[in-house]
């Protein structure tokens, strides 16, 4: 509405200029260029931002954006510190990359004076974009800066000398202060050295420290290419003399190297104090094929114990048999069993020292033939303490093959056993099955794993026997007793009096001839006179 005050009659003339207001510009099109680390900065973000960037990694973000955009002048740490904030939360992110709504990294959200929030290693020269965005639309003011990274001064390449051979000492001394680096879990803060090796073996090899004054030192390795602070294998770190088995519980990777190949090998301290450490390469030694000296087990339930002696084995790289992550190098054993009847067995660690801190020992079986293959084998453990497997079953009379391997090369001790499967309930004359009416037929005994607790021969057989036990209520008259279907030979006999006093009643190992028409192999036919209510046991 227009409207000529105060006097209608006189007439006026104007022009109206209406204009329709269009989507907001987007937050790429002008970022501000921030200042030199350590300059705040202040930025008040009031009202609605872009439609399509209502949210980012940090959080839901109606509000304003702004971008600005930095060049980091060295490579290291960068941090962000807010000295001031007022109003709302502000999500701080960044990126390196050109820019969009989305591929960024939050920082975090802040509605308060915080800092120092970690950024990342920038490069030095490398531009990012840094995005601020309001969480709602209310106005909100933040102070804040970047702070950079001190320069770096310590450089470990190139490499300080080369480690000529397998049995080749070296000294490296690591001077007090800073290093280049900060890799693998322990992200040590020391200064590194870096060898140059030439592998003229291929398999794990080992690394012996001969002397180390200081604290911990990490140990790294990758092969020859650029010699920074990328591409770097994780391996070890110690404080004391010794091997240097590996490390995988934390990712470490023992160096499997391959002969003609050149690498790098990295010492880097965990603190600023310096080191000095004389070292020894260890080639892998040559392996015999663990199939070529099969050890013979004892019975089940006797001890076993292996000593895996250090080094890599000839089946080395397979993966862990059961959570298939780390590489197992160790040496192998193979023991050969051959059950002397069918049952669930259970494998049972006794002791067990491993060399390698974080490794285990594994036990395999097959009743194939010895062969390197992993699907050749069944797991049965992976273990670094003591315990038992979960029942497992052996068919009788088959031969079996245990295999007993170390994920690590420093060697290991292992006692344990196969126990045997459990004796039938009515293995003994004091736990015999009660028959409570007639006929009764049994129910179908195994009496592979029975034992012999009366020895004495009555029949014409020969002990031992695998004897199992029944008792019987006399009926006034003849009874028959009978074993069918059996694939074995059997023999009966029968008892009264109690099991410390039996009395031989009756006994019989091979049925007549014409029984021998009617019953399976070598069966038992015996008939016995018995007294009303007399109790007599059969075995």
């Amino acid at each position: 509405m227009m409207d000529n005050w105060p006097s209608p009659s006189c007439g006026t003339f104007a022009n109206l200029s209406i204009t329709i207001a269009g989507a907001p510009p987007s937050p790429c099109a002008a970022p501000t260029p921030l200042a030199a680390c350590g300059t705040t900065q202040s930025v008040t973000l009031t009202g609605s931002g872009d439609a399509a960037w209502v949210t980012n990694p940090c959080f839901s973000s109606p509000g304003q954006e702004r971008i600005y955009s930095y060049t980091p002048p060295t490579t290291g740490a960068y941090t962000l510190t807010v000295t001031s904030a007022t109003g709302g939360y502000i999500d701080y992110l960044w990126r390196t990359t050109a820019c969009a709504p989305t591929g960024w990294t939050c920082i975090d959200d802040i509605n308060l004076a915080t800092g120092p929030l970690t950024i990342g290693t920038l490069t030095a020269g490398v531009p990012i974009l840094l995005y601020l965005d309001a969480e709602g639309t209310s106005s909100r003011t933040h102070v804040f800066r970047i702070d950079c990274a001190a320069p770096i001064t310590y450089n470990p390449c190139p490499p300080v000398g080369n480690i000529a051979a397998c049995g080749s000492s070296g000294s490296v001394v690591s001077g007090t202060g800073a290093g280049a680096y900060a890799l693998g879990p322990y992200t040590p803060s020391g200064q590194e050295k870096i060898f140059t090796y030439t592998a003229n073996v291929t398999g794990v090899h080992t690394f012996n420290v001969t002397a180390l004054t200081g604290s911990w030192i990490d140990f790294f390795w990758k092969p020859v290419g650029t010699c920074d602070g990328t591409g770097w294998n994780y391996w070890d770190d110690v404080n004391v003399t010794g091997l240097v088995p590996g490390d995988p519980g934390n990712g470490g990777v023992a160096p499997n190297f391959t002969s003609g190949q050149q690498y790098y090998i990295m010492w880097d301290a965990e603190d600023n104090s310096g080191r000095t450490v004389n070292f020894t390469v260890n080639c892998p030694s040559p392996v015999a094929d663990p199939c070529a000296a099969q050890t013979a087990m004892p019975a089940c339930g006797t001890s076993v114990t292996t000593t895996v002696a250090a080094g890599a084995g000839a089946w080395s790289g397979y993966l862990d048999c059961s959570i298939a992550t780390f590489p197992i190098n160790g040496k192998e054993y193979v023991y050969t069993y051959t059950p002397p009847a069918s049952g669930n067995f259970v494998l049972e660690i006794t002791a067990l020292s491993i060399v390698d801190v974080g490794t285990y020992v594994e036990w395999l079986y097959t009743s194939n033939t010895c062969a390197a293959p992993q699907a050749n084998w069944t797991c049965l453990a992976d273990a670094n303490t003591t315990g038992t497997t979960a029942p497992f079953a052996l068919v009788g009379g088959t031969t079996y093959r245990f295999l007993v391997k170390a994920e690590g090369t420093g060697g290991a001790s292992a006692t344990w056993r196969l126990n045997c499967p459990p004796a039938p309930a009515n293995d003994a004359c004091a736990a015999p099955i009660v028959v409570s009416s007639y006929p009764y037929t049994s129910p179908v005994i195994n009496n592979g794993w029975a034992t012999d607790d009366l020895s004495a021969v009555i029949c014409s057989g020969s002990g031992p026997f695998k004897n199992v036990w029944w008792t019987v209520t006399g009926v006034c008259g003849t009874m028959t007793a009978q074993t069918c279907g059996a694939n074995f030979d059997t023999e009966l006999a029968v008892y009264s009096g109690t099991c410390g006093s039996l009395v031989s009643i009756g006994c019989n190992d091979d049925a007549a001839a014409w029984a021998l028409q009617r019953f399976a192999t070598e069966p038992s036919y015996l008939d016995s006179y018995s007294r009303y209510g007399l109790l007599y046991l059969c075995r």
